[in-house]
């Protein structure tokens, strides 16, 4: 050995050979590792979506909506007495109004959960997710909630969100050229590049049916690399029968015109030094560096700006159906937190089980009649899974479920 060593034994409390920085603190400190353990016990609570079974919690504890609950199991006067006057937004909704699993539920096109006063905050949070702006936000709350003068307050959210207001255009719109409208999903698809942005290249795809986006990060831009992201969009969505492009020099290459035609696909270039003829591309690739840029003012890095963009963009409605672009292209609304909010059909079926009425019950029927809202009557026969036949003074009534009370 190149050393010799002699080893004494030295007590703990002489040990002091370290930084006196971190080896001899000043004194005992009292508060030492609280707001650790604090901060962990609010991040596991906040990492719970707001559900049904919470919202059913809050309903209980709001003094407005324990009022309205009131009304909607005994009935509704024909004028609101004037000590309820806080009411009237409800009071005009009164006959749309029901209850299931513990919250009050507003059945109009969509069936929509009437927010508690502690819950608006956080699903105001939701619909701002992405920072699409009012006109949207206000679609997205019209397919899944409702609490009084909420356009009122997601204007309002908007107006305030530094983000939104720093990141707002107001130069006029562009003027694209119209192509033909698509008939069916996937039938045309729109190419373009972005970028370089935020130092990266994306591959703009987007569907002329839908306005279904696919967005990749591109660490290439050339023909291969191109027809490789192409063949990962096309292996979850299938060939389109026309692809429209610009005249990059990707897109003229031989083998991208190779793959074009291997697969069956017409590929279509717009004139040159002309980008607003491939307007659809054009048009997502000004939004998405939009959102980008609020994305990530928000604090988010490049790979959740993404995820947030494409997950919020495909499930908000867009134009005059109301329905979104994931709607359109695949016929069905993916799940987003927003749907944990209202009772799904199976919660519904196992509320509906618990209290479904047996032949010969007594109950009260709801009466759309001249008359009180609620008049007595007897459960002659069931129709399907949530439908009764109702014998009453009036005649034999057909109601649902949700129509009916007990009467003792």
């Amino acid at each position: 050995m190149s050393y010799r060593y002699t080893i004494r034994y030295r007590p703990t409390d002489k040990h002091c050979n370290a930084d006196a920085l971190s080896r001899l603190p000043v004194g005992p400190d009292a508060e030492f590792d609280q707001s650790e353990a604090c901060m962990q016990v609010e991040s596991d609570l906040t990492a719970s979506p707001l559900n049904v079974q919470h919202l059913a919690n809050l309903t209980a504890k709001d003094r407005t909506l324990k009022q309205v609950w009131r009304f909607i199991e005994k009935g509704w006067p024909e004028k609101l007495p004037s000590q309820h006057r806080e009411l009237q937004p409800y009071f005009v909704h009164r006959h749309a109004l029901s209850l299931e699993m513990g919250v009050i539920i507003l059945r109009t096109e969509y069936t929509r959960v009437v927010l508690p006063l502690t819950a608006q905050a956080t699903v105001l949070e939701l619909l701002h997710e992405g920072h699409w702006g009012m006109t949207r936000m206000k679609q997205m709350a019209r397919q899944h909630c409702w609490w009084p003068s909420m356009d009122t307050h997601i204007e309002k959210k908007v107006s305030q969100c530094e983000i939104c207001q720093q990141q707002s255009t107001s130069s006029p719109a562009r003027a694209y050229t119209n192509w033909p409208v698509a008939e069916r999903p996937w039938q045309r698809i729109h190419l373009d590049f972005a970028g370089p942005f935020h130092n990266a290249t994306w591959l703009i795809c987007i569907d002329a049916f839908s306005k279904y986006p696919f967005v990749t990060n591109m660490a290439s831009i050339t023909a291969k690399a191109t027809i490789d992201a192409l063949k990962v969009i096309f292996s979850v969505e299938g060939l389109p029968d026309t692809i429209v492009t610009d005249n990059g020099r990707q897109f003229s290459a031989a083998e991208f015109q190779v793959f074009c035609n291997s697969n069956g696909i017409t590929h279509l270039t717009t004139a040159p030094f002309h980008p607003a003829s491939n307007g659809e591309a054009e048009r997502f690739v000004r939004t998405f560096k939009q959102a980008f840029k609020k994305a990530v003012a928000d604090g988010k890095n490049h790979l959740d700006s993404l995820l947030t963009i494409l997950s919020t963009y495909r499930t908000c409605p867009i134009g005059s159906s109301n329905k979104s672009p994931a709607e359109l292209l695949h016929g069905r609304q993916p799940k987003t937190r927003l749907n944990m909010l209202v009772p799904t059909p199976t919660q519904g079926s196992r509320a509906g089980s618990e209290s479904s009425y047996a032949v010969s019950t007594n109950v009260y029927a709801r009466n759309y009649a001249r008359g009180p809202p609620w008049i007595p009557g007897v459960i002659q026969s069931k129709v399907g899974s949530m439908m009764y036949r109702v014998s009453t003074d009036q005649g034999l009534l057909r109601r649902h479920r949700n129509q009916l009370k007990a009467r003792l």
